[in-house]
């Protein structure tokens, strides 16, 4: 597991969700939160990615060129993406939070594969 599949796992792992890797057949698959089996992926879907923010007290900043995330008790926590000029604003917000919030879970846990 490597690039964003790991950023997906340790930001659901931050959100306190024991998570599972599924493919899916898509590039990046879903993580089945256990024991429900409730796909997750906050990459792909707005509503997973404000759940985790919200969980996980972030705050965001939004400008015309760019989003940043970071949680005021980690200085170290600010991750921004671009937004670039026909690039979706929610997907650029989505990925600055998986971001911070992997980040999180690697502060606080240390880096797990």
């Amino acid at each position: 597991m490597q690039g964003d599949e790991l950023l997906l796992k340790h930001a659901a792992l931050a959100g306190g969700y024991a998570a599972e890797h599924a493919t899916n057949g898509s590039p990046l698959g879903m993580f089945h939160l256990l024991p429900a089996h409730y796909g997750w992926q906050a990459m792909q879907y707005d509503m997973d990615a404000f759940r985790l923010a919200t969980k996980l007290r972030m705050h965001i900043g939004l400008e015309s060129h760019a989003v940043t995330v970071w949680h005021p008790s980690y200085p170290g926590s600010f991750r921004s993406e671009p937004i670039r000029h026909a690039d979706d604003e929610n997907r650029a917000t989505r990925r600055a939070i998986v971001r911070c919030a992997a980040y999180l879970w690697e502060v606080r846990r240390g880096p797990v594969e």
